[in-house]
């Protein structure tokens, strides 16, 4: 776990890294508002909840949340504390805590949970990505949905990093489903690459 966090540290945890962030969106062209429109289509045809907290985990610096607060009571968290600033003198309204995906605690529940921009790539192992989706169930209300946007599937003439965890549809829907989640993978639905796909995942039961 020490080194997984010393690879992200590295990768988007200093100053330099995360006040490059969102110049570097920016110029990749990466929409945020259309992504947030495509959000909203999925959580009006499939969260059954009644409440709109909305939890967004790995919220980088804000970009999401800029637009999603405008209809959900929202939360962002995020490993990096120097994102975090930038979010919090970018948006407004929206309450931010530092935490790690895997092991991120709160009192209350939520009625959605996202996690975009391939950020459960960083849970790094199967254990940890079981750990990390169960901990998502875990605060979500019963009819409550999660809305996971993966990383890219393996390709055979492709250099596999360590620390990310690639794309397995079959996998995930099993663990997923193992933990008690209706879940499907919606391969022609994407945010940022059509190669992507989303899943989308809805709490049925009450915990046990």
């Amino acid at each position: 776990m020490i080194e997984r966090e010393n690879i992200l540290q590295k990768q988007y945890g200093t100053k330099k890294k995360a006040e490059a962030y969102d110049p570097w969106t920016k110029k990749d062209k990466k929409n945020y508002k259309a992504e947030v429109k495509k959000i909203l289509r999925l959580i009006s045809k499939y969260k059954k909840s009644k409440s709109e907290n909305l939890l967004d985990i790995g919220c980088g610096t804000g970009s999401h949340l800029l637009y999603l607060r405008r209809n959900f009571n929202c939360t962002g968290i995020d490993l990096s504390n120097q994102m975090l600033k930038i979010a919090k003198m970018k948006v407004k309204g929206v309450r931010f805590k530092q935490a790690d995906m895997t092991n991120f605690k709160f009192e209350e529940k939520f009625d959605i949970i996202i996690s975009l921009f391939s950020v459960i790539l960083y849970s790094s192992t199967y254990s940890n990505f079981k750990k990390t989706v169960k901990n998502m169930y875990n605060h979500l209300e019963v009819g409550g949905i999660l809305i996971l946007e993966p990383f890219f599937q393996k390709t055979k003439n492709e250099k596999v990093q360590k620390y990310y965890l690639y794309n397995e549809p079959k996998k995930w829907l099993k663990i997923m489903k193992s933990i008690g989640f209706e879940v499907k993978f919606l391969k022609n639905v994407w945010l940022d690459n059509p190669k992507k796909g989303l899943y989308v995942a809805i709490k049925k039961r009450v915990d046990k």
